[in-house]
């Protein structure tokens, strides 16, 4: 006769003592810390779970009875009766542990593991690390660890997972290619105005004056115009001449024009920086090209990876079940919010 026939038709109450004598004996007796009170549940006392709880339950299963509901009502019923001394003269009913008194004793993570698993709370153990931030619990009844988030828990997690996967610049062009390092790739705003700068001097110094009379032709401004005539006026006075009279004013003039387009070419490259980088280290010979595709050929040292974006983009794309090495993701409906649970080791 089933456990809850017994309490409820008042049958065999020394039978149930017995039971109950017998689990105290050769469970209770042999730990090596007896336990003053095993109900109501201690939410600080954790270890009592694994120590306790959980030995407890596999005990009756393996010692009294097979039958998973009846071990639930004995199990139920031993820790609200029990007692250090063993004595258990009251078992005239079975003792039931509704959901209010269950959400009482346990954190709201457990209690909606213990209803989807549907298995009791006193089974489930809270582990000391997390899962990419989502608490780790050990569920006996189903022999296998489990972490819970809602949907900001899950997705930072997600944010970690791809923090922990990706640190170092080689693995990320490796996995997403040069174009995604491009992508993330900066310079920091205190060596921008420098880099202009060099980057203007490197381009004037290849031009020469020919190359910078282009230059102010094709930048057809009033003032670039206004040099080019200048320049011309000069040039329309022979050759004696100018040696003679001009040569201060044309070496004058040229300094003038240097300055005016390297500041042109300053601007121009500070732009590029910020907006074009791509096409800014393509220019200065760091890029090659490869089916269509910009390859680095070399990181200047002052390129820079934003990393936070990088895992910001990567967080977001990324599918929940990736964060259990089993691909398993579960989904407990809740009244307010949705809850993740993932299969994971520990």
């Amino acid at each position: 006769m089933y456990f809850r026939e017994i309490i409820e038709e008042n049958i065999d109450k020394t039978g149930m003592k017995r039971i109950f004598s017998t689990i105290q004996k050769h469970f209770i007796n042999k730990l090596e810390n007896k336990p003053k009170k095993l109900y109501p549940f201690d939410n600080s006392d954790q270890d009592k779970v694994i120590d306790i709880y959980i030995p407890l339950f596999n005990f009756i299963e393996e010692f009294v009875t097979s039958n998973y509901s009846d071990a639930m009502d004995i199990f139920n019923t031993f820790i609200v009766k029990y007692n250090p001394e063993g004595t258990y003269e009251s078992l005239d009913y079975l003792v039931e542990l509704p959901d209010k008194i269950l959400n009482d004793m346990f954190n709201e993570r457990v209690i909606i593991l213990s209803k989807y698993f549907r298995t009791s709370p006193f089974l489930i153990y809270k582990e000391q690390y997390a899962n990419y931030g989502m608490p780790i619990y050990w569920i006996e009844d189903e022999d296998s660890h489990f972490s819970i988030g809602d949907l900001s828990e899950i997705k930072n997690a997600c944010y970690e997972y791809v923090k922990d996967r990706y640190y170092d610049l080689s693995e990320v062009r490796d996995v997403f290619g040069d174009e995604t390092v491009l992508n993330f790739s900066y310079v920091n705003d205190r060596f921008i105005p420098t880099l202009s700068r060099e980057s203007a001097d490197q381009r004037l110094d290849s031009m020469g004056i020919g190359g910078m009379l282009n230059f102010l032709l094709d930048y057809d401004s009033e003032e670039s115009i206004k040099l080019l005539t200048r320049y011309q006026n000069i040039l329309d006075k022979s050759k004696e001449d100018v040696e003679n009279n001009y040569k201060g004013l044309l070496d004058d003039l040229i300094e003038e024009i240097t300055e005016y387009i390297f500041e042109i070419l300053s601007e121009e490259y500070e732009d590029m920086i910020t907006n074009d980088l791509t096409e800014f280290l393509n220019e200065l010979g760091y890029l090659d090209t490869e089916f269509g595709y910009y390859k680095i050929s070399k990181i200047p040292n002052w390129l820079e990876f934003e990393w936070e974006e990088f895992y910001d983009e990567q967080a977001s794309e990324m599918d929940y079940h990736y964060l259990s090495p089993y691909e398993r993701l579960d989904i407990y409906k809740g009244e307010s919010s949705n809850y993740y649970i993932l299969k994971v080791d520990y």
